[in-house]
């Protein structure tokens, strides 16, 4: 059972949230306009001093993402989920070139860094490409999902590669394994937005469940279950909407 502590939660008024925008078109595709805040302040110095003694204290898993915070937040969370014996989960939301020049998070060598520290990587089929450009080399795979998603394993060391590839198969790979996961049979796409984040909580689930990444076939499922609910009802969050 996973359950929500939040002890370790702080506010502070001072600090702006962020603002988002999101567009949602015939068919349930949407493009979505984010401007950080508060997020933008989770530096290294940041992630030591707030999260790595509740990471020490409480955590069995870290997750984190690489889209609006710092990549010296995202790389020192990695690293104190690795002091701490942690189990840790990136998500590599935008391609390594986005993150070093529209967001400006961080540079690219940052990049290769994080996902060498995670020891599970959630990238997109497009990030995932070019992150295997930049650490093979171009032309170094055959552009076929299976074959991303294993180069990355062997190129970051991860325990499992879990690449989403929009509307089309997921894949799934752990060294030793490689699980395409086909689109979940629906009657109406209403709205994709969180649709990643979805699959994401699927795999999260999977391997709490699990607790043994040598069966990505049946963490699969898990995606599956999340991702079918996220996308036939309009809205990132579960539940009914009124008014």
């Amino acid at each position: 059972m996973c359950m929500y502590i939040c002890v370790c939660v702080y506010v502070e008024e001072e600090e702006k949230r962020k603002e988002g925008h999101v567009f949602i078109q015939d068919g349930g595709e949407r493009s979505i306009m984010m401007a950080p805040a508060a997020t933008s302040l989770i530096t290294a110095e940041a992630v030591r001093v707030n999260f790595e003694p509740a990471i020490q204290q409480r955590a069995s898993m870290v997750t984190t993402e690489i889209s609006q915070v710092p990549l010296s937040g995202v790389l020192e969370l990695l690293k104190a989920a690795k002091r701490a014996g942690v189990l840790s989960v990136l998500d590599l939301d935008i391609p390594p070139s986005v993150a070093e020049e529209e967001a400006e998070l961080g540079t690219v060598e940052e990049v290769v860094e994080c996902v060498k520290m995670a020891d599970i990587l959630k990238p997109g089929k497009e990030a995932a490409e070019e992150l295997v450009s930049l650490m093979a080399g171009p032309h170094r795979s055959s552009g076929e999902s299976g074959t991303v998603a294993e180069e990355l394993v062997r190129l970051c060391g991860s325990k499992l590669v879990a690449m989403t590839n929009g509307g089309k198969d997921s894949v799934l790979a752990n060294g030793s394994q490689v699980v395409e996961v086909a689109p979940p049979p629906v009657s109406e796409v209403v709205d994709t937005t969180g649709a990643g984040d979805a699959f994401l909580g699927g795999l999260i689930v999977g391997i709490l469940e699990i607790t043994d990444l040598a069966y990505p076939e049946i963490t699969a499922l898990y995606t599956l279950r999340l991702l079918t609910v996220g996308i036939t009802r309009e809205g990132g969050l579960p539940g009914d909407r009124e008014g």
